[in-house]
């Protein structure tokens, strides 16, 4: 599972352009969700200010090396409810995440989105089943 992520991550990164040969690896930060919403738990907003303070750290060095930031941005949810319903719901976790990020001052040019549905989940579960850890979004930063 883990290196269809990283292919999918490949192949975004390539998308987004110049830069990403000077990216270090950064932790990926995992913001969490209620059920079947798009609202953030609490560990999830601590998770989103732990990654824009690691970003703004950074900010200044990146643009003295002239290296954009970029961050990915994957919306996932459980098995609880019915595929194209989990689709839907995990595109919106993505861009609530997404919008989240812009304003706390994050450029909008650095962020790319993308959303699985329940597929690729972080806890196997059967079909109905719900799981806190499959509710998420996983932002996967490159600066």
């Amino acid at each position: 599972m883990k290196r269809a992520i990283v292919a999918i991550l490949c192949a975004i990164i390539a998308l987004l352009g110049t830069g990403v040969a000077h990216a270090t690896e950064q932790p990926v930060f995992y913001v969490y969700f209620e059920q079947g919403s798009d609202q953030l738990t609490a560990d999830g907003a601590q998770a989103i200010n732990a990654m824009v303070a690691r970003a703004k750290a950074a900010e200044a060095d990146l643009k003295a090396q002239s290296i954009p930031m970029r961050i990915v941005i994957v919306g996932y949810a459980d098995r609880s409810g019915p595929a194209a319903y989990n689709i839907e719901l995990s595109h919106r976790r993505a861009y609530k995440v997404a919008e989240t990020l812009e304003g706390l001052g994050i450029p909008h040019d650095s962020l790319a989105v993308d959303w699985k549905g329940e597929s690729m989940p972080k806890i196997e579960t059967p079909d109905g089943a719900p799981e806190p850890q499959n509710r998420r979004v996983e932002i996967w930063p490159y600066f």
